[in-house]
């Protein structure tokens, strides 16, 4: 299967010409289940984001002009839109584990499935987010390390990774 990382950069950066963030091949090596990563498609994968979060979580594209004629187009992320859309997912997903949890069974290979069926309720997009300043993470990840800190930060990039 396939999925992204969002790559969300604070405005700040998006000016600074020594700072980078990482490519493809550091990427794949944060995330523990992918052995493939390759460039996504933003304007695609913006929408996709829209999808799983909201249509609100994201304002327009914007362009920003950098040093000798370069542009970074980017999509500010509205950060209370995107904490309540996470609040409201991750509400459905502990529903949805507590249903599983139910179940019981004593052979193994039903004990694995019911754990691989937790793991894809978990994490049902597949979405990680490189954010400036912390690096890879997942959306618990983000909300129980980076999204108090939360900033004023722009979608600058996606990575397609294979899992």
């Amino acid at each position: 299967m396939h999925s992204r990382v969002f790559v969300l950069l604070a405005k700040d950066n998006i000016f600074n010409e020594n700072y980078g963030y990482p490519i493809a091949d550091e990427i794949v090596n944060q995330i523990p289940e992918a052995d493939f990563c390759g460039q996504g498609d933003l304007e695609k994968d913006i929408k996709w984001f829209k999808k799983v979060y909201g249509e609100d979580t994201v304002g327009d594209r914007e362009e920003f002009s950098i040093k000798d004629n370069d542009v970074i187009v980017g999509y500010k992320l509205n950060a209370e839109v995107f904490k309540k859309s996470l609040e409201k997912n991750f509400t459905e997903i502990l529903k949805k584990v507590t249903k599983v949890l139910l179940k019981k069974d004593d052979d193994i290979f039903k004990k694995a499935q019911l754990i691989e069926e937790i793991s894809f309720i978990v994490n049902p997009g597949g979405f990680y987010f490189y954010i400036d300043g912390y690096g890879v993470m997942s959306e618990v990840d983000l909300v129980l390390y980076a999204l108090e800190d939360f900033k004023e930060y722009y979608i600058i990039d996606t990575f397609d990774y294979h899992f």
